[in-house]
């Protein structure tokens, strides 16, 4: 797929004539880096849909699930591009259909917007700006998940199309510039004492640290100890992992590596030491004052595993969030009684599914079928029972449903 300008469009077809005057689409990252770099910097946008994280899933696991980038941009009158879709084209049942780029890999999925532009864009704004795009490139049916209701205090435009709600909604908490009176408020006395024996008890496997990944021997050692410890956990619950998937190791490695200049790597890799041994691995995305976490793993050995070193490298992260002047700190999408100690504040996430043919509307039905049974499941107690039995049986065929919401750890 080439760029295609599919040209000024009619103001008919918008109730904001004087904000959409054209709309663009690109396949390659090269000819939007600039006004993606200020969206990024200045408007309404997610950790998950900076240019560098998104560039680097892109090269690495979209060819892998046969995904096209198709990068929608929309201009004002000025030439100004205000809104920017990072969506990627691929085929689902015979099916042309557009999703947002990260694909499970992000934990939540936005278009970038001018802030002054967001809050006044209409539904008829963006479905006729889907409809164009629909037209232009074949798409029967666009499919955005995990679309969070607002962002940064603003309303995501998207949200004013018909939606259902996620399967999962995502969890964050405020920060502060005192770490210890932080915690003070979310952890009990007996909690921390807990973990500070436990921290202790480690120290016989040697001298325990806690760094953020900053060279490439740093960053190397992290992964390798990263995929290890995943593939043994995955194993232990004998189901597929996603870790293992083509593309997700080039993925993580060019995601974590250290840049030639003083901007941060797309994803940040923190461990937990006993002198040279990795106890424990967790990355994230910075942006913006926000931590967003991504992965976790932790050593499997028992005599490690016993002793909480997930738990006690996610207060350490926190504490280096904190240090670092950070305001925001989230834990992804899902239920976790881990995660509900520093996250406790919802946000609710969405879904759409918007069908533009026959063969769209098809797709659809079958898509919000999967979806509405995904939903279920996640509020049963009794059906999570059976899905958690049938992943120790079969594994594959429920493989992306938590089980035992607020109560799995890592």
């Amino acid at each position: 797929m080439t760029s295609a300008d599919i040209g000024l469009v009619s103001p008919g077809r918008f109730d904001s004539a004087d904000l959409i005057a054209h709309i663009e689409t690109h396949s390659g990252f090269g000819e939007v880096e600039a006004p993606w770099s200020a969206l990024q910097l200045h408007g309404l946008a997610t950790p998950y849909q900076t240019l560098a994280w998104i560039r680097a899933w892109s090269e690495t696991i979209a060819g892998h699930d046969g995904i096209v980038p198709l990068l929608v941009a929309a201009r004002d009158q000025g030439g100004k591009v205000i809104l920017l879709l990072p969506l990627g084209l691929r085929r689902l049942w015979g099916a042309t259909v557009a999703e947002f780029l990260g694909g499970k890999h992000a934990n939540f999925n936005m278009g970038l917007y001018d802030s002054s532009v967001a809050s006044c864009l209409t539904s008829q704004d963006v479905k006729a700006l889907l409809k164009a795009v629909a037209e232009r490139h074949r798409i029967d049916l666009f499919i955005f998940q995990n679309q969070p209701l607002s962002w940064d205090g603003q309303q995501n435009p998207m949200a004013q199309l018909a939606y259902s709600r996620s399967s999962d909604s995502g969890w964050k908490g405020a920060l502060a510039r005192d770490h210890d009176a932080l915690l003070g408020s979310i952890l009990s006395l007996e909690r921390r004492k807990k973990l500070r024996a436990k921290e202790r008890k480690l120290t016989e496997l040697g001298s325990i640290t806690y760094s953020e990944a900053k060279t490439r021997r740093e960053v190397d050692q992290a992964l390798t100890a990263f995929l290890v410890q995943k593939r043994d956990r995955f194993h232990q619950l004998g189901i597929p992992n996603p870790f293992a998937e083509p593309g997700a190791e080039a993925f993580l490695r060019r995601g974590a590596s250290p840049t030639a200049t003083d901007t941060r790597s797309p994803i940040a890799l923190f461990l937990m030491k006993a002198d040279e041994r990795v106890l424990a691995v967790f990355g994230g995305v910075i942006h913006r004052g926000r931590f967003t976490g991504m992965f976790t793993s932790y050593d499997n050995d028992p005599a490690v595993s016993r002793c909480s070193p997930g738990d006690l490298l996610l207060m350490n992260v926190v504490r280096m969030m904190c240090e670092q002047g950070l305001d925001t700190f989230d834990l992804g999408t899902g239920d976790a009684a881990y995660k509900s100690v520093y996250c406790p504040i919802e946000e609710p996430l969405f879904d759409t599914l918007l069908p533009f043919s026959v063969k769209g509307r098809l797709a659809a039905i079958a898509i919000g079928a999967r979806l509405a049974f995904k939903r279920f499941v996640k509020r049963s107690a009794f059906a999570m029972a059976v899905v958690a039995r049938c992943r120790r049986m079969l594994g594959w065929p429920f493989a992306g449903l938590s089980v035992n919401r607020r109560s799995t750890r890592q």
